[in-house]
């Protein structure tokens, strides 16, 4: 997947990408991008680090990217799923959503290092990781993407479940924490970068997006990638329901403002599509 996406996405456009990414760091590429510091970082960092031809560096980089995510994408499946059968086919899956979302993914590696982060976050809920940890990696995802912030009302509404929504106080406290460090994070980004113009309003968005051509072939991805939701029943657990909660919420910033053919906004979700698949397929055997 590495090879596919540096050499299909990232080589291509490997001579402005340093400047792309100094400029994010120094505040100077607009909004959204001058908030998302974590790959301009990693890429420039190691390009900085190791002293070699940039194309080499940034391969690098690339593969490193997807092998966190592969592996913690692969430790979700094993937690979710105990079967060998039903983790077969879960990952198969989750390898040809990534590989059909490349071609809409443009330059955008921070959609893969979430694949990553949210595959941790199922994994450190599933086995009750501390709430600091789960803060500290909550962080790190709104540093990747400011979409990273709804994983900390994940353990918010995992608890409403198994509490029948008693909200108290004293029961939320560490879930309150995670969303209060969340909060903190992401608008400290903000003020440390400064405010930023927006690269494309939200009118300019719809008006590409809203074409007879675009429209037919973000539905036909789509149904590639999710019709077998319309099949039979889907099991979920309290945990899963919780991503649920906020992959809707996701889907309503997706629509409201006109992004809706980029399907990768929805990779940092590929455990959980994969995994509830795979339980899917094996409720109908």
């Amino acid at each position: 997947m590495s090879v596919l996406y540096y050499f299909e996405v990232l080589y291509p456009r490997l001579d402005g990408l340093p400047e792309w990414f100094a400029n994010m760091i120094n505040s100077n590429a607009g909004s959204p991008y001058d908030y998302r510091l974590l790959v301009p970082l990693l890429f420039q960092g190691i390009d900085n680090y190791l002293h070699i031809p940039l194309k080499y560096s940034y391969f690098i980089m690339t593969f490193l990217i997807f092998l966190f995510s592969n592996f913690c994408l692969g430790l979700a499946i094993a937690t979710s799923i105990k079967t060998n059968s039903g983790k077969y086919t879960a990952l198969l899956y989750a390898a040809l959503f990534i590989i059909i979302s490349m071609p809409a993914g443009g330059i955008h590696p921070t959609s893969y290092i979430d694949i990553g982060l949210y595959s941790l976050s199922y994994v450190f809920i599933s086995k009750n990781f501390s709430f600091v940890s789960y803060s500290i990696l909550t962080s790190i995802a709104i540093l990747n993407r400011e979409t990273g912030v709804l994983l900390a009302l994940v353990p918010f509404f995992l608890k409403s479940f198994q509490t029948s929504y008693n909200f108290k106080l004293s029961v939320f406290k560490n879930e309150i924490f995670i969303i209060a460090v969340a909060v903190l994070t992401f608008l400290s980004i903000r003020a440390f970068q400064g405010y930023s113009e927006h690269v494309i309003t939200v009118s300019e968005v719809f008006s590409k997006n809203f074409t007879p051509s675009i429209l037919i072939t973000t539905a036909m991805v789509y149904m590639g990638a999710f019709s077998w939701f319309l099949i039979g029943k889907i099991e979920m657990s309290k945990i899963e329901k919780a991503y649920i909660f906020i992959l809707v919420i996701n889907i309503i910033l997706i629509f409201f403002f006109g992004l809706f053919r980029e399907i990768r906004i929805f990779v940092p979700y590929t455990f959980l599509f994969a995994t509830l698949l795979s339980r899917k397929l094996k409720t109908l055997e």
